[in-house]
């Protein structure tokens, strides 16, 4: 595979990547020297089965469909306590049963399932064009890259040493807990001192390892970037 590829992993497959010397030619802009990050994105297909779809469905009728008052106060009662162990008379049930039933139907199943695709690809949409807006328009906490300089947040007080794999941080009486691979705790250590860093001089054999703890820790009010 060549930088900049997209390969597609069956459900069920072992997926495992690393990065080799070049031995042709740059082909590609993407390609040239700096950190290298692989990402395996799923499709959560089974978000998108039959079974999952009809409970939406039936759900949002539930909710929003013009049943009887007999029915809507039946089944927004049957939800809080067992209706066969608590007695329930059977002719009303199949009554309800029936009702329910006469809203379903294959049809209004796919417009359901439509419209929520499209509700979450609208969802996908704004993310991505949030995430690729300029940093002065960006909400929340401000991204971090390589030339970015971070500090522990004010308040903070970290206790990590090398080759640690837990980072304490503290502030006031509460104390985060946080596991963390050995192979950051060069960097927590670097940054306990509570000056600013460069993200690049942090001490991190993996570059991309590197960003990514300092943007979870920002994330999580540990660190902040300085101006």
């Amino acid at each position: 595979a060549q930088a900049g590829d997209v390969v597609f992993v069956p459900n069920g497959v072992e997926c495992r990547a690393s990065a080799a010397p070049q031995a042709a030619p740059s082909r590609s802009a993407l390609d040239g020297p700096g950190p290298m990050v692989y990402v395996l994105l799923s499709l959560r297909a089974s978000e998108q089965t039959v079974e999952a779809s009809l409970g939406r469905y039936l759900n949002d009728l539930l909710r929003e469909s013009d049943l009887s008052k007999d029915a809507d106060a039946f089944l927004r009662t049957a939800v809080t306590r067992l209706t066969r162990a608590a007695g329930c008379d059977e002719e009303r049930l199949s009554k309800v049963a029936a009702e329910l039933a006469s809203k379903v139907s294959a049809d209004g199943l796919m417009q359901h399932y439509r419209r929520y695709m499209e509700k979450l690809r609208l969802e996908q949409t704004a993310g991505a064009v949030a995430a690729g807006a300029p940093p002065s328009e960006r909400s929340g906490p401000p991204t971090v890259s390589r030339a970015s300089r971070v500090r522990v947040s004010s308040g903070v007080s970290v206790t990590c040493r090398d080759g640690d794999t837990t980072a304490y941080f503290k502030r006031g009486s509460e104390t985060l807990r946080l596991p963390i691979a050995e192979t950051a705790s060069f960097l927590i250590h670097d940054l306990s001192d509570g000056a600013p860093h460069t993200v690049a001089n942090l001490r991190c054999a993996d570059e991309v390892e590197k960003i990514c703890v300092c943007q979870i820790l920002v994330y999580k009010g540990c660190l902040e970037v300085a101006a």
